[in-house]
């Protein structure tokens, strides 16, 4: 069936059409399934027509119970604007938004929005048929459509929202964390200026220079912050002791050179960087390997027992598979003996 929920009579009439057609097709054929020979275009008129009649009958009281829908009015929710003409529901909060939301328009009558009383947060434009949020005034960008959102007068006269804080000038309001963060937020650059005296909110810390609050955990993340730099300076110098046997777990996790990170001390000298410089990777070839691993014939690389002549390259230098031809692939030889055994005696390792 061609029909959907929502039809336009545009779509009815090529439904007709379309089924006019098929049945046309249709009745040509006897019911031995053979094509008549020759029709008039007179015997095809009738039967267009016969077949136009009965589809209309199958189709139309459907379509009309559609159309009949498609009159009836919305019936819209409790937080919800009805459309004028009352095939739309839209939330309340964005009536009067300057935004367009009805495809009628009717959200934004210029009348209705003078009478309308903003939700709760939300403040009235001068020309009283547009409602922003509180903390749009004066924030220098135009968001009232008669622009009296930053007009000089009004910001001075205007409060700011709880949580604020009024530029000198009293021309824009910016939020409290942004006082001292490095970045302007106020066109008179108050926002920035005496942060030797400020003291940084909770969980912010100050910058060496005393310029700049950064959130605690920016330090020594591996990016820089601070516009001095000093959030990641003393990383590797002074937070390495601390790092090395307060956060590591002892026993089970070791600390990297430069003191930012802790590895799992089987992942030393596995051939995978582990640490951001590299130090899980250095000096392996006078690093004895865990029990329960082997070092490859470079020395530079431990591997698991049970990854000897697998069938898979584990060893950067190949090694692990190397041997297998004169061992064979279990870790038991023929003759009783160990191939781990013979994998050391082969490439020279050591455990």
């Amino acid at each position: 069936m061609c029909l959907p929920t929502r039809i336009s009579l545009l779509l009815v009439a090529s439904c007709l059409a379309l089924f006019t057609v098929e049945a046309s097709q249709r009745s040509l054929a006897n019911r031995s399934g053979k094509v008549l020979a020759d029709p008039t275009e007179t015997e095809i008129h009738d039967l267009q027509e016969r077949e136009h009649e009965q589809v209309a009958e199958q189709i139309g009281e459907e379509v009309l119970n559609l159309l009949k829908e498609l009159k009836e009015p919305k019936h819209c929710g409790l937080r919800q604007f009805q459309c004028r003409d009352q095939k739309q529901c839209i939330d309340d909060w964005a009536r009067c938004d300057g935004n367009y939301d009805c495809t009628d328009l009717s959200d934004e009558d210029e009348n209705d929005c003078r009478n309308y009383t903003c939700h709760k947060g939300l403040l009235k434009c001068a020309n009283q048929r547009q409602c922003i949020a509180e903390e749009w005034m004066c924030d220098l960008y135009v968001d009232c459509r008669d622009g009296s959102d930053e007009v000089h007068k009004t910001c001075e006269e205007q409060e700011c929202a709880p949580g604020l804080i009024k530029c000198d000038g009293n021309v824009q309001c910016y939020e409290r964390r942004w006082t001292c963060d490095g970045v302007l937020d106020c066109a008179s650059g108050s926002d920035e200026k005496n942060c030797h005296a400020y003291e940084c909110e909770e969980g912010w810390q100050k910058c060496a220079d005393g310029k700049q609050c950064i959130n605690s955990s920016w330090i020594c993340d591996g990016k820089q912050y601070c516009a001095d730099g000093s959030d990641e300076q003393l990383c590797a110098a002074e937070l390495k002791e601390e790092l090395n046997w307060s956060l590591c777990l002892i026993g089970v996790s070791v600390p990297c050179d430069n003191g930012l990170h802790c590895y799992l001390e089987k992942l030393q000298c596995d051939g995978k960087e582990a640490c951001s410089d590299g130090s899980d990777e250095w000096n392996c070839e006078e690093y004895k390997c865990p029990s329960e691993m082997v070092k490859c014939m470079d020395g530079k690389q431990c591997i698991y027992l049970e990854w000897l002549c697998d069938g898979e390259v584990q060893c950067h230098d190949g090694s692990d598979e190397a041997f297998c031809d004169l061992t064979g692939s279990s870790t038991e030889t023929n003759d009783g003996g160990s191939s781990v055994d013979d994998y050391m005696d082969f490439v020279g390792s050591t455990r």
